[in-house]
């Protein structure tokens, strides 16, 4: 795991000095993934391992499963202060845990990646009366894309499977 931009950790690091509150909206799958029992605590762990912690400065401070809004990609839920869609819409998963929580900030200022999930959170915050500023995060495309083979993704993932070993593509 490796963070899009640098500087995130700064940018996040002045949010929380200031005691702004602050939460993760991710899409990530949640559940079992390949050897990875729980997939949802094994990134929490990477996050925590580069010292992105979200427990202090999140306003909502319990976990919760959102069990009717499983698409099939695990159940979207929040912990640790990230809340993890499991692929459901970014809107729809955020809305169910704020109508949970009777939790209604004043104003919400999301950065994603993609314009689809700006504009899906942008839409809860209107239908719920809270200001929204939306960015949309560039960076994460300047990243270049490893080039694949199938057939090389299929041992890689075999040996995983089976060796409980990752093969980087210079042992590969």
């Amino acid at each position: 795991v490796r963070l899009a931009d640098p500087y995130i950790s700064d940018i996040l690091g002045g949010l929380w000095k200031r005691a702004i509150p602050t939460l993760a909206l991710t899409k990530l799958y949640t559940g079992k993934f390949g050897i990875i029992d729980d997939f949802t605590n094994w990134r929490i762990n990477e996050l925590t391992k580069m010292k992105i912690d979200f427990t202090k400065s999140a306003p909502i401070k319990e976990e919760i499963l959102v069990d009717e809004l499983d698409i099939g990609s695990g159940v979207p839920q929040i912990k640790q202060g990230i809340i993890l869609t499991a692929d459901a819409d970014k809107g729809w998963v955020l809305e169910n845990i704020l109508h949970r929580t009777k939790y209604y900030p004043k104003t919400i200022i999301f950065i994603d990646d993609l314009l689809e999930n700006i504009e899906s959170v942008a839409k809860i915050c209107d239908k719920l009366r809270i200001n929204f500023y939306g960015l949309e995060y560039k960076g994460a495309s300047l990243i270049p894309q490893p080039e694949l083979n199938r057939e090389s993704e299929k041992i890689r993932f075999e040996i995983l499977e089976n060796q409980h070993r990752w093969l980087t593509n210079f042992k590969l």
